[in-house]
């Protein structure tokens, strides 16, 4: 009875010396006063309470009242032997309530000032009733513990039929490198079934090589400092081409320190292959317009070169305008290319340590000269030392996208500020103007191929409309988010962020 932490915990809380014992009188647990009183503090479970009678035939008569007591309550007055051996008068009052396994005794000396047994009775009484409240409670937690123990296999069933039912494979990787879970797609990609994958770790033969071969990645993801999802790795096993996104699992209590790896695996053979097909018709065009584009140009140069004597004015300016208009086709071939290659995957991400203070300075050396032109204040805000986890040349291109856009899109006499600030895991740089702005409606646009804002303000300003789409493919590329947001009439800010760099 007294095995609850509750019971026990209250019955040791009380000054009264108080035992449990079995039918056979044998003593399994005494609060601490009846260890003091008998033992001296020792605890005398496994000894007979009849063994502390002061005399024999007393202890031999509390065991046969034992032997015939069910239910209810059993009094006595007797002489116990004390922890010094000196023999003390005592009321013993016994009693056990329906469905107790074992019986409580309550042993109080007599005071020497007539002490009722009617007041010790009721206490008995009170201690019996907080006991039954005790009892209570334990018998509720206990329900509860089964209701929400039935709630969690409920749950974790749902779960697990979630991630049977995917599509997606989905690996998850403790960080010993062993296996805790794999679902059915996985097991179709990699040729394993959860029987020879679960509890074993990456790098056993058995595992065949699919499975294996995403070691390589997980190794790279461990010693990558990025806090957040990796860029895709592409990986070839046996003519079948798999792509992995891999996430780190945080530590429930928010500690920075990683429990687990998720793997997301899919089967991109087929995609791949179309993704071939499609770059080498890309490289083929690109180059039967690119090479005569070039031919052109140097023809142009030439011809300003050596004829520039004999030409008119306006021979010249209409020469002038044709290699304008050639080198413009050329950046054209060269951001359709550029979106060819991230859409198909060719593009490989070598995520290092930026130093942004250094990237935003060298970004801005191209735009010094047209902004004294103009008149423009081009601003630097950077909150300490930054350092994002990306692919130092795809930043610099969007950088120097977002920054060119900001410089042509601002009036004259008017400020660009680019600021470069930490956010918890991510690293937010944003590239504000004062210029024109950009209306509601077309916002939602703004990153779609050859879209263009059109208006009075934006005639003029030339471009491709491939820009800010090309920028927002690197982005992604690199786990990051391009946003923006706007004020017709009062600027545009363009914000990239990054996971930041775990050093």
């Amino acid at each position: 009875m007294t095995e609850s932490g509750l019971t026990r915990a209250l019955l040791s809380s009380l000054r009264d010396a108080i035992l449990e014992m079995d039918e056979r009188g044998s003593l399994l647990w005494a609060n601490p006063t009846a260890e003091l009183l008998l033992s001296g503090g020792v605890p005398p479970a496994g000894l007979s309470l009849a063994s502390f009678a002061a005399r024999p035939e007393e202890g031999a008569e509390l065991l046969a009242d034992l032997a015939c007591a069910g239910s209810g309550e059993l009094g006595c007055s007797l002489e116990l032997m004390g922890a010094k051996g000196q023999p003390f008068p005592c009321d013993l009052l016994v009693f056990r309530e329906e469905g107790w396994r074992h019986f409580l005794a309550v042993i109080r000396p007599h005071s020497g000032e007539g002490e009722s047994s009617a007041h010790l009775a009721e206490q008995i009484l009170d201690l019996t009733h907080r006991l039954a409240a005790v009892q209570k409670t334990v018998n509720d937690l206990s329900l509860e513990l089964i209701d929400k123990t039935v709630q969690l296999a409920e749950e974790r069933n749902k779960t697990e039929a979630v991630l049977a039912s995917m599509g997606e494979g989905l690996v998850v990787v403790e960080p010993s490198g062993r296996i805790s879970q794999i679902n059915s797609a996985a097991c179709r990609i990699l040729d394993t079934t959860p029987e020879l994958a679960v509890g074993k770790s990456l790098g056993e033969p058995s595992l065949g090589a699919k499975l294996n071969a995403l070691a390589d990645s997980l190794r790279a993801f461990s010693e990558s400092r990025a806090l957040t999802d990796t860029p895709m790795d592409r990986l070839t096993v046996q003519e079948k081409v798999i792509e992995l996104s891999l996430a780190s699992i945080q530590d429930r209590e928010g500690g920075a320190e990683s429990v687990g790896t998720v793997v997301n695996v899919r089967d991109i053979t087929r995609r791949a292959e179309i993704d071939r097909m499609k770059e080498e018709l890309i490289s083929v065009v690109s180059h039967e317009l690119r090479a005569p584009l070039a031919n052109v140009i140097g023809y142009i140069d030439l011809l300003l070169n050596e004829a520039a004597a004999v030409l008119s004015k306006e021979h010249l300016d209409f020469v002038a305008v044709a290699r304008k208009n050639a080198e413009r086709l050329i950046h054209l071939v060269d951001e359709m290319l550029d979106l060819s290659r991230l859409d198909a995957g060719a593009v490989r991400m070598d995520i290092q340590r930026v130093d942004m203070a250094g990237m935003i300075d060298y970004a801005l050396t191209s735009f010094r000269a047209v902004a004294e032109s103009r008149r423009l204040t081009i601003t630097r805000r950077i909150e300490g030392e930054v350092a994002a986890a990306a692919d130092v040349e795809r930043l610099q291109q969007v950088l120097h996208n977002l920054i060119s856009n900001a410089v042509k899109y601002s009036r004259d006499g008017g400020e660009v500020v680019i600021a470069c600030r930490r956010e918890g895991r991510e690293v937010v740089i944003t590239v504000a103007d004062n210029g024109i702005g950009i209306r509601p409606e077309d916002q939602a646009r703004l990153f779609q191929r050859f879209f263009r804002v059109r208006g009075g303000e934006t005639r003029s300003i030339k471009g491709t409309g491939l820009g800010l789409s090309i920028a927002k493919s690197i982005v992604d590329s690199m786990s990051g988010r391009l946003t923006v947001t706007s004020e017709y009439g009062k600027g545009s800010a363009f914000s990239v962020i990054l996971p930041a760099w775990r050093e």
